[in-house]
């Protein structure tokens, strides 16, 4: 009884404590018990719980919600607040978004809830890390950061006597991406990434530094010196101009018109996403074709934002594309890391 009583650790302490014990030493601890038993000599109720070392004058005091570490459902660490206001912040956050040199940057202006959320369980499931939204500063935006997401607020961002309209605060975002040698995936609120590795092969197997889809509302930018230099001295300038003669309201799509129109007026070499199966609409099949032939290894699907939600979303329920619930959580949480973990762990049995 005794043993029992001592093996398991008071729930309200390791709540308390448990972020305040370093990473490695605390995990040991967790898997061998509580901290300071020993069990072959000392079980019983003369035996020290607590390491002496890690009992200081604030051990008892709870520190403030700020000062601890969040973690998600998969005990993956979540950092909440990181909200970009101008180019130093953006310098200075892209670098931890980055994942093998690439930043998905998602354009929220004028997205609804409902698409968001469904948004982020897709991310989720694909263990997408490395995107940055950008969009008007706004309760449902702010939510994002608070979630642990990393979020541009447009509102903010590049102050200037110029009244700059978003598709330039997105062309300076994939500036400073190609700066720091990042290359930039630029997704507009009516596209959703449903295989972040197949279209990863697509654009490995093609030698372009410009992969649009107009329609689609998808830029691709492969990151070089070559390219680097293009986007700075020449294409800047003229989005900038162009963008605040001729505002327009279409956000998103409207920033990637002006990048393409731009590029084929310099003559530069640009693949145009509709001729290489990347990205599909679900607008313009009917369902008994999409029971037929599925997305037919599309990584992308989009839809026309003149079609109302609820046609949209239908599509998106009859393609099992929806994975939200009535309250807008996803239905369920896949733990990639996890899985990762185990299938390592299962290489190394078969190996042994």
């Amino acid at each position: 009884m005794d043993t029992m009583v001592h093996k398991v650790c008071p729930l309200s302490w390791l709540l308390q404590h448990l972020h305040q014990l370093p990473k490695r030493k605390c995990l040991k601890r967790l898997s061998q018990g509580c901290a300071g038993v020993n069990y072959r000599e000392t079980v019983g109720p003369d035996s020290q719980l607590l390491n002496q070392s890690f009992i200081g004058s604030d051990f008892l005091k709870l520190q403030p919600l700020t000062n601890l570490k969040w973690y998600d459902y998969c005990f993956s660490e979540v950092v909440p607040g990181r909200i970009v206001r101008s180019l130093n912040e953006l310098e200075a956050i892209l670098p931890s978004v980055q994942r093998d040199k690439t930043i998905v940057l998602v354009s929220l202006f004028d997205a609804e809830k409902m698409f968001i959320r469904n948004l982020l369980c897709h991310f989720e499931n694909l263990d997408t890390q490395n995107h940055i939204f950008i969009g008007s500063g706004s309760e449902l935006f702010y939510d994002l950061a608070r979630r642990g997401h990393s979020v541009i607020d447009a509102d903010m961002f590049i102050k200037s006597k110029a009244s700059y309209t978003d598709s330039v605060k997105e062309a300076y975002v994939v500036e400073k991406c190609l700066e720091l040698r990042y290359s930039t995936w630029v997704f507009s609120s009516n596209v959703l990434l449903v295989d972040k590795g197949l279209l990863l092969d697509r654009i490995r197997s093609e030698e372009y530094d410009f992969y649009i889809g107009e329609s689609s509302g998808v830029l691709i930018v492969q990151s070089s010196l070559a390219t680097q230099k293009l986007w700075s001295n020449e294409l800047m300038p003229s989005i900038v101009s162009s963008a605040t003669k001729n505002p327009s309201p279409q956000h998103g799509l409207d920033f990637i018109h002006l990048v393409k129109e731009l590029l084929e007026q310099k003559g530069k070499k640009v693949k145009t996403v509709e001729t290489m199966s990347i990205a599909e609409n679900i607008n313009v099949r009917s369902v008994n074709q999409w029971l037929e032939d599925g997305l037919d290894g599309k990584p992308v699907v989009y839809w026309s934002h003149e079609v109302d939600s609820n046609t949209i979303q239908t599509k998106l329920v009859e393609l099992d594309l929806w994975l939200v619930d009535d309250d807008l959580s996803c239905k369920a949480v896949i733990c990639q890391s996890v899985i990762a973990h185990y299938a390592e762990n299962s290489d190394l049995d078969g190996a042994v």
